[in-house]
């Protein structure tokens, strides 16, 4: 049987914040329902969504860690997903590959930090799959990879008449 323990005290720290406006590439039209994704050095992710003028604020964030603020292509928020991904301070985000984010700590004398992300828009890849009598192909999984012989990247479903976009 297991004893039971009673009256254990114990307390809660605040932790950090981290806020910030996430714009279009012209660094003044804000960009609303966009994630901005906070990773910490443990893989942890701690998510917010941007509001109808760009704003977002993620809290209770632990202190002394790397934090990395990010975009990814992939939107929690219910908004577009036609922005490239990308680091705090323009650098690229490829899930595969960490080209040197720049690192956030938060502390006791700096619980947070503001943070603008400036996103540029992407492109995108579309078509129709078809069988081999020519017939537009349904249900048919689309992938594509950042370069030839690499892990897939971004997949998709055909519709019912064979069309993608990606």
């Amino acid at each position: 049987e297991t004893p039971k323990l009673e009256n254990i005290a114990f307390t809660l720290e605040h932790g950090g914040s981290i806020s910030g406006t996430i714009y279009e590439s012209d660094g003044t039209t804000p960009i609303p329902n966009i994630n901005f994704i906070v990773q910490s050095e443990f893989g942890l992710l701690y998510i917010g969504c941007s509001d109808e003028n760009g704003e977002v604020t993620v809290e209770n964030l632990p202190f002394e860690a790397e934090l990395y603020v990010q975009n990814p292509t992939f939107n929690f928020c219910d908004g577009p997903e036609y922005y490239l991904s990308e680091w705090w301070r323009e650098t690229p985000y490829f899930p595969w590959q960490w080209l040197d984010p720049t690192i956030i700590k938060l502390d006791n004398d700096n619980p947070s930090t503001d943070v603008s992300l400036t996103l540029e828009r992407g492109g995108w890849i579309s078509g129709t799959v078809y069988d081999n009598e020519s017939a537009p192909l349904p249900d048919a999984q689309v992938c594509v990879s950042p370069f030839a012989g690499g892990s897939w990247r971004e997949c998709t479903q055909t519709d019912t008449d064979g069309n993608y976009k990606l």
